[in-house]
């Protein structure tokens, strides 16, 4: 009898029928979801960090080939076979923490078909510790072409290599542009956040050049103006645990709670910390100027709220200045000075968990949680985190330690006590009004106390010059800096046309009418590009705090200076004799970027401008000071000059700003150091340029900090 469901007679099967699967289910899954290529290798770079790498070379080769290489734990051939050959299956759902103890950022299975979506052809070769290396050849079109996805073999074969994992992508679906580089920098920035002792750099190579990423340094706290640190409770009730305005704790201070109608149990076990930074104001001390210029530029490329779910950073929330949270709204719509930042002004974050937080789905495309209800709740607790921010800056401001505080600055500032510190020449007329009073005193001997206020008197006479050459020097810093930062910004567009057009009329006029001018333009034009590279190739970003630099950057960084700009018919050679150093390596980057382009001006200006010479060298000395040496055999420094040009906007060439050598003396005193000039020092060179920092070389136990 016919067996019935509901309703319909159903005959009894003569045959079973299964699912295939067409590879036209590829196209959403790889290249549809993956369109963009810098988001694309983002998915290999996440495999190389989930496979333990601490570093991954990334080279885009004349925009026909990709290449990617990583150190990490790499395959075997049986975990090639039942995992990447595999789709939707991973290993990686077993612990939510690699063997370094890093948070997984795969959790689908798909990140392989990133591969797919940038090019047609691959190889991968792969090398697992204990496992003999292979090397493995996909041809997606050709699977694409085929009726089922099994019907295309892979070819696999045995390969000698190192442990970790290379692929080589060719048949590119796109070309690689310089924006590309910015999204793949952006994303790579804020991959996860770090775990103390761990490193991962990423190497990107392209036609315009070369640079290294990094992901995102934990947050330096201490040069925050104020911290507040925010733990959602049960029932979803936010509490303040850390709230500090200028190292003073003010926890006791009466907060506004959050209204209950927006309270969101769902949120409870997630936690919001925010630093406020201050972009710009007055600062007195060598020391401030500093840190208020540090402070700036980790705002500039930091800025904003980001989300991580796991220690994961979940994209577009804080990326790229997304005010998602719409922390800029609420600062202007509060309507007076309550001090409350906006999201310009901040740089934090909001910690959420797998477990904890499951509503907070992310997207197939890996972009933004699904529920938008949800993301909009929890950015009412980052806006009443903001607010709450603004409370403790007025209480600093009005120094109550607890209790209530104003709303605004001007509902109490009767109450405000007002201390004002001396500035120095101030407190050089305090101290000869001393110096006076101790002479007319019978009682005191004056010989001592005298010689004692005289060296105070002198201590702030030193300070005060001091500070006055900073401010002219910085003030010259800025106008150069703001200038870059809008030449940079405003004509890369116009520089990617010009470079485009030239690159046209090499090709097609090599024959024509023009010829003889193309040939002129087109050396003249790599001249400009190369001085328009800096821009890219000395990232300001982490490198401003101070760290240990490896003999490897060291080197590595060298390179990239010397590469970067043009030196046609000089001969640079440089080299590194220092294990590390400790110091912040765009200081480094300073110092030798302005002693190397002073020594290529020298010797452009010579008679030995075809035949020039310039070596770069660090070095230690018997005490453990890091010693910098830039020598050339260029036309020298005219005694006249020598004199004058450690002050600002004084210099021995027509062009440029004249500080590069007043910015190396003021970063050498900055370290415990000194720069100097040596004529002719040897037979081979005409002058050397030397600084030596005692509080950067490998005795050093202090830092600028």
């Amino acid at each position: 009898m016919p067996a019935s469901v509901s309703g319909y007679a159903v005959a009894s099967p003569k045959r079973l029928l299964s699912f295939t699967v067409s590879p036209r289910i590829l196209e959403p899954l790889g290249l549809e979801q993956l369109q963009d290529p810098a988001l694309a290798i983002l998915e290999l770079v996440k495999n190389a960090w989930d496979a333990d790498a601490t570093t991954i070379e990334i080279q885009i080769l004349d925009n026909d080939l990709i290449v990617v290489n990583d150190n990490g734990s790499g395959m075997s051939v049986n975990d090639f076979e039942r995992y990447w050959l595999v789709l939707g299956e991973t290993h990686k759902r077993r612990s939510p923490v690699t063997r370094r103890g890093r948070p997984v950022l795969g959790e689908k299975g798909l990140g392989r078909l990133a591969s797919f979506a940038l090019g047609h052809q691959i190889s991968i070769a792969s090398k697992a510790r204990g496992h003999s290396g292979f090397i493995a050849t996909v041809d997606w079109r050709a699977i694409l072409n085929a009726r089922r996805l099994d019907a295309v073999g892979v070819r696999v074969a045995p390969a000698t290599r190192s442990e970790g994992t290379t692929l080589r992508i060719s048949a590119l679906t796109r070309h690689w542009k310089k924006e590309d580089t910015d999204t793949l920098a952006r994303h790579v920035e804020f991959l996860a956040i770090p775990r103390e002792g761990d490193t991962f750099s990423v190497s990107l190579t392209t036609a315009s050049g070369s640079q290294i990423i990094e992901t995102r340094p934990d947050i330096l706290v201490n040069l925050a103006e104020a911290e507040l640190r925010v733990a959602v409770g049960d029932q979803g009730v936010p509490r303040v645990t850390v709230a500090r305005v200028d190292q003073e704790r003010l926890e006791r201070v009466a907060f506004r709670g959050l209204p209950r109608a927006k309270l969101d149990p769902r949120l409870s076990g997630a936690e919001i910390k925010l630093l406020f930074l201050k972009r710009a104001g007055r600062a007195r001390a060598t020391k401030a100027l500093l840190i208020q210029d540090r402070a700036r530029t980790l705002l500039e490329t930091y800025e904003g709220v980001r989300v991580f779910r796991d220690g994961l950073n979940v994209p577009p929330y804080g990326l790229a200045g997304s005010d998602w949270a719409k922390l800029e709204k609420q600062r202007t719509s509060t309507g007076g000075p309550t001090l409350v930042p906006g999201n310009s002004q901040l740089i934090g974050e909001v910690l959420l968990s797998r477990k904890q937080h499951a509503h907070l789905k992310v997207t197939a495309g890996r972009s933004g949680f699904t529920d938008q209800a949800a993301v909009e709740s929890l950015a009412e607790y980052v806006r009443w985190a903001a607010r709450e921010l603004g409370t403790i800056r007025r209480a600093a401001h009005f120094r109550i330690r607890e209790g209530k505080v104003p709303a605004r600055l001007d509902d109490g500032e009767s109450n405000k006590e007002t201390v004002s510190r001396p500035t120095p020449i101030e407190e050089l007329n305090r101290t000869l009004d001393e110096a006076s009073v101790t002479l007319r005193s019978p009682s005191e001997p004056p010989r001592a106390a005298f010689e004692n206020l005289i060296e105070k008197g002198k201590a702030a006479v030193e300070q005060y010059q001091m500070e006055l050459r900073t401010a002219r020097l910085y003030a010259q810093l800025a106008t150069a800096g703001a200038s870059a930062a809008s030449f940079a910004h405003e004509l890369r567009k116009d520089f990617d046309i010009v470079e485009d057009i030239v690159g046209e009329l090499r090709e097609r006029g090599r024959n024509g009418p023009f010829r003889e001018q193309i040939a002129i333009l087109a050396p003249a034009w790599e001249t400009i590009r190369g001085f328009v590279g800096l821009f890219r190739l000395i990232p300001i970003k982490v490198r401003r705090e101070v760290q240990v630099v490896r003999h490897v950057d060291l080197e590595r960084s060298l390179d990239r200076l010397i590469g970067g700009l043009p030196h046609q018919g000089t001969e640079v050679t440089r080299s590194v004799e220092v294990p590390e150093v400790r110091m912040a390596p765009s200081e480094l980057d300073a110092i030798i970027l302005n002693l190397y382009t002073n020594a290529l001006k020298a010797v452009r200006e010579s008679a030995n401008r075809m035949s020039g010479k310039v070596d770069v060298r660090l070095r230690t000395d018997a005490q453990g000071a890091l010693i910098i040496e830039v020598f050339d055999n260029g036309r020298g420094v005219a005694p006249e000059v020598a004199q004058s040009m450690w002050e600002p906007v004084e210099g021995s060439f027509e062009e440029g700003t004249g500080m590069g050598l007043p910015i190396i003396s003021f970063l050498a005193r900055l370290y415990r150091g000194h720069a100097e000039w040596v004529d002719k020092p040897t037979p081979d060179f005409r002058t050397l340029f030397r600084v030596t920092l005692a509080g950067a070389g490998t005795n050093a136990t202090e830092t600028t900090d």
